[in-house]
């Protein structure tokens, strides 16, 4: 019996949406380009494309030597390596949910927004996703990679990039340069190194669940959210980051705290770690604070401050409330 393995329909979907098709010369600069690598291991396979909508024209180069025009269907019936090249013009939306080794978007002017989920079954005719790059997106704003498990990361000249999401993956560093980055979500991966230098706008961030040890957040004073919990911090500094509203920093090694200036702070979460004394005297604002499993000894808080005002969680035993002069 014949094998398919619909990487746009029952495996997968590429929802391209577009404007127009009344120029077929591909080389031009209205046109994106999609690079996907993916290995055939139980021919005969065929790939099926799904475009939205009736007026879409792509250009297909199916990797075994053949092209079409407008086809959206191929079969493969030798094992190996292929890869995909699409050309179509004003692809705004670019969605995957199916399993590849490598995909390059490159010179696409008018990607907005991208989703790349895995397709949730067990065919082990594809290959899992390794490597994504993104080149030349000067409109693309989002990039969902969630369940990817993405080994390589790049991006380059996308200089709108708001949200990037690449939860579970298995990059052991990411260093980007997307100035306006909003939210960032890392977690649940091996990262040892995590650089936020060129991510001046960022808001939130999650890098929960990976193995940093070091993070340096002074460049991202624009801060709202922060999730760090499950790494190996000894200690971590928040100081100045005045918008910071949230932060998540449980499950860690920490001896030490800095929340000094975090005058917006309404809630914080450093359960399970090694903290013997933590100053909240500037964090007027804090509702929610949970330190339980620390053996902390002194909290320093505000002048006027009552217990009975907020929903602290601190340890039974040993633990005295100071106010700071």
């Amino acid at each position: 019996m014949k094998k398919y393995s619909i990487l746009f329909m029952a495996i997968a979907t590429m929802l391209f949406i577009s404007c127009s098709k009344d120029d077929n010369d591909y080389e031009d600069g209205t046109w994106s380009t999609v690079e996907i690598a993916f290995d055939v291991t139980k021919p005969p396979m065929t790939i099926k494309l799904s475009n939205s909508t009736a007026d879409l024209y792509i250009h297909t180069q199916w990797g075994d030597g053949s092209s079409s025009e407008n086809i959206y269907e191929h079969t493969y019936t030798t094992a190996g390596r292929y890869n995909i090249v699409v050309k179509a013009r004003n692809m705004k939306v670019f969605n995957i949910h199916y399993n590849y080794s490598s995909i390059h978007f490159k010179d696409c002017p008018d990607l907005i927004h991208n989703n790349i989920t895995l397709d949730g079954t067990t065919d082990n005719s594809l290959t899992v996703p390794k490597v994504v790059k993104f080149e030349n997106c000067p409109k693309l704003t989002t990039i969902l990679l969630e369940l990817q498990k993405v080994t390589n990361l790049e991006i380059e000249n996308c200089p709108k990039l708001e949200t990037l999401d690449c939860s579970v993956h298995q990059l052991q560093s990411l260093n980007l340069d997307c100035p306006a980055l909003t939210k960032l979500d890392c977690s649940m991966g091996p990262l040892e190194e995590l650089n936020l230098k060129n991510f001046p706008l960022l808001e939130s961030l999650n890098c929960s669940y990976n193995q940093l040890k070091n993070i340096d957040l002074k460049n991202n004073d624009k801060l709202k959210e922060v999730d760090c919990s499950w790494n190996q911090f000894s200690n971590i500094t928040f100081k100045g980051l005045d918008k910071l509203k949230d932060i998540n920093c449980s499950n860690n090694q920490l001896t030490t705290l800095n929340v000094e200036d975090c005058y917006e702070l309404k809630e914080l979460n450093c359960k399970f770690n090694k903290l013997t004394e933590l100053d909240l005297s500037d964090n007027t604002k804090l509702y929610s604070f949970i330190c339980l499993d620390n053996p902390i000894q002194t909290i320093w808080v505000w002048e006027g401050f009552r217990s009975i005002d907020v929903e602290w969680s601190i340890p039974y035993y040993g633990a005295e409330y100071k106010v700071k002069q």
